[in-house]
């Protein structure tokens, strides 16, 4: 099945399901008042820490800094 989805988008399964979740995280961070620690379970992240990582891995920042910016 990854070999298909990879032929077909070009991108790995990987790839597309760490793309919808970082759009899931920044919907949350612009249009909610949780707070990072509810984003990331609410993601099933087992902590905070590791979906600051992963977040700031993904789009080149904090989650606070991407929700106080603009």
């Amino acid at each position: 099945m990854c070999t298909t989805i990879k032929q077909i988008t070009g991108f790995t399964a990987s790839d597309i399901i760490a793309r919808m979740v970082i759009l899931d995280a920044k919907a949350q961070l612009k249009s909610t008042e949780l707070t990072i620690q509810e984003i990331s379970y609410s993601l099933n992240f087992p902590n905070v820490s590791f979906f600051g990582k992963y977040f700031k891995r993904h789009v080149g920042m904090s989650p606070q800094a991407y929700r106080n910016s603009q």
